[in-house]
């Protein structure tokens, strides 16, 4: 593992606020001229803000500033606004789950909010985006340059290798305005009104239809380089490429468990949640500390006592042990048991046994949901479960505990093994698994946080993570088959469920058959991807489908396949794809292959910026 934080993610919270205009009373005894003159100033600088407000909002200024462009091709301000919010909301729904962990706050003006907050409150900007220095405008901003470039650079390219778009392609770009013109009309807009409210002010249908224009043609001429660039790649260069680079190529497995202890959660399990580490006298902090170092002390015994065991077998039977005795404590603790339904101790512990027997049987024989501990039949007030006998209204504890016991322990078991796992840099565990002459079997404890390095155990860092790992594996090549699958998505389980009756009735099907349906069915959209890996996409459900036992070459799924609550994907697994090392490999090779590509453009198609430009966008 390498170093961890215990993050607390809570949205910052601001106060509008406005600035009220006044207007100063006319001075006694001032000369007609003077007062003539005031009033038409005045009327001029009316006028002029009036100008000004129609000529932005009809995207005057917007068409007339052209922030980049090269020699045959320029982005003015409105298309680089359409850009820039098509950039911005495709960020909203890819982390719809996750803005309120971000320090943006989507009402208001992205140029007025940093990138990270403002330091009072803990968020997750750089743990899910990386390292950024600016507001929140500059990050959109500066990926929509980017790939504004590219575009630029692809468009000279295409001129150059005279490519050009088709009737058909340039029909889509038309057809995809449609919609734009349906969605207008049905909220009461005029067209260029919703342009302007959906990707900023003054964008126009004019804007929109160059720049998709633009893109579509830098895309068509990217896919043809990118082909160009993978076919010239060789076998022998792939080879060479592994050789040369073992260590990221090359993947572990390995099952772990780590044992966190959180001062927070010792200062408010010892002192109760109304004392703050700020209110503790000192009597209470060195309380408060005994018992953190107390339980470092045990987090650090549980972890070598779970190295202690031989097998993998052993060691996961341990983990989830201890898993399963942690919830019970957690499960039971929260429920709200009256005095005449508790058990004797004596029968609770029993229950407690047998309950988590009960669990890690079930999840051993593969379940994926608990059975009840007991069934409780209406009316009746006392209940047998796990041989003791007890209120009705404790058996419903009961069920419920173990439901919760069971969740907890199977997650556990999910997310204790690792399979295939990449090196990873400046990462303590990797640093150990990956080492040269590492065999399967061997076992290590890495600790992060208090405890980590010599001296006492102190509260300085707060936290203490210790954990247990098991290598079942050590470093190999990964030999694992990708495929190569086609799909088409629908925005309703119905239209999806009818584009699979029509699969499913064709005799044979292909590549060319399946994407012909998808043609004449309702899909938002329809691609297939070759030699695609587990996890390329982020559906668990999509990779559970494809990559089945009993999913074979030419075989369409049978049901739809959610992918999220609006988006339903019918797949077709149409053929067997190379090793998953090689995949790996040869898309490094391709990534650096266009890399020197574009950097070969830049140089040959001089692109001019202009930043003050740009940054005149509103957001």
């Amino acid at each position: 593992m390498g170093k961890s934080n215990r993050i607390r993610a809570n949205r910052a919270t601001a106060k509008a606020q406005s600035k009220a205009l006044g207007v100063k009373k006319k001075r006694q005894g001032m000369p007609s001229w003077l007062m003539t003159l005031i009033t038409l100033v005045i009327t001029v600088a009316i006028l002029l803000t009036v100008v000004l407000s129609l000529l932005s909002a009809n995207g005057i200024f917007g068409k007339m500033r052209t922030p980049l462009a090269t020699e045959n091709y320029k982005i003015n301000n409105n298309m680089l606004s359409y850009y820039f919010y098509t950039q911005y909301q495709a960020f909203q729904t890819d982390y719809s789950s996750y803005l309120s962990y971000f320090s943006l706050d989507t009402s208001k003006s992205l140029k007025d909010q940093t990138f990270g907050g403002d330091g009072t409150t803990t968020n997750y900007d750089t743990a899910f985006l990386g390292d950024f220095s600016g507001t929140w405008f500059d990050y959109f901003m500066d990926q929509t340059v980017e790939g504004a470039k590219s575009v630029l650079l692809f468009c000279e390219e295409a001129d150059a290798r005279s490519i050009t778009l088709t009737d058909e392609e340039k029909q889509e770009i038309e057809t995809a305005i449609d919609t734009m013109t349906t969605t207008a009309t049905t909220y009461g807009y005029t067209l260029n009104a919703y342009l302007s409210a959906t990707y900023g002010a003054g964008v126009k249908v004019s804007d929109v239809r160059k720049a998709m224009t633009y893109s579509a043609l830098a895309s068509k001429c990217m896919n043809t380089v990118m082909e160009e660039l993978d076919t010239a790649i060789t076998d022998d260069r792939v080879e060479s490429k592994y050789s040369e680079n073992k260590l990221d190529f090359n993947v572990v497995d390995y099952t772990y468990y780590t044992f966190r202890v959180d001062y927070d959660d010792v200062l408010t399990e010892t002192l109760g949640a109304d004392v703050s580490a700020a209110d503790m006298s000192a009597e209470q902090k060195a309380q408060v500390l005994d018992a953190y170092q107390k339980a470092v002390k045990k987090a650090k015994d549980d972890a070598e006592l779970l190295k202690a065991k031989a097998t993998a077998e052993e060691f996961m039977a341990s983990i989830l042990d201890h898993v399963s005795q942690e919830a019970w404590d957690d499960a039971y603790g929260e429920q709200t048991v009256e005095d005449a339904d508790k058990p004797t101790d004596e029968d609770l512990t029993a229950i407690k046994t047998a309950l988590i027997a009960d669990v890690l049987a079930e999840i051993a024989e593969g379940k994926e949901e608990a059975d009840e501990a007991v069934t409780i039949e209406e009316g009746a007030t006392s209940v047998t479960v796990y041989e003791k006998t007890v209120t009705a209204n404790f058996a419903k504890v009961v069920n419920t505990v173990k439901e919760e016991v069971f969740s907890t322990v199977s997650s556990a078991k999910e997310t204790s093994v690792m399979d295939a796992i990449n090196y990873a840099e400046e990462d303590d565990f990797s640093e150990w698994a990956f080492a040269d002459g590492r065999v399967a079997g061997e076992k290590t404890v890495i600790i992060t946080g208090d405890g980590s390095g010599e001296g006492d155990v102190t509260n300085e860092n707060g936290y203490s993570y210790v954990s247990s790992y098991y290598l079942r594996a050590p470093q190999y090549r990964n030999t694992e088959k990708t495929r190569d699958v086609a799909y088409m998505l629908f925005g309703s389980s119905d239209e999806a469920k009818a584009a699979i009756e029509k699969l499913l009735a064709k005799e044979s099907l292909d590549l060319a058959g399946f994407e012909a349906i998808a043609a004449e069915s309702s899909a938002t959209g329809n691609t297939h991807v070759e030699n695609y890996y587990a996890g390329q996409i982020g559906s668990d459900a999509f990779d559970e489908w494809l990559f089945a036992d009993d999913t074979t070459v030419g075989k369409v799924s049978a049901e739809p396949i959610a992918l999220d609550e609006s988006t339903y994907a019918v797949l077709f697994y149409y053929g067997e794809g190379d090793e998953k090392w090689h995949v790996d490999v040869q898309n490094t090779i391709l990534s650096e292959d266009y890399d020197a590509y574009c950097n070969a453009m830049a140089e040959k198609y001089p692109i001019q910026t202009k930043e003050n430009t740009w940054k005149k966008i509103e957001a």
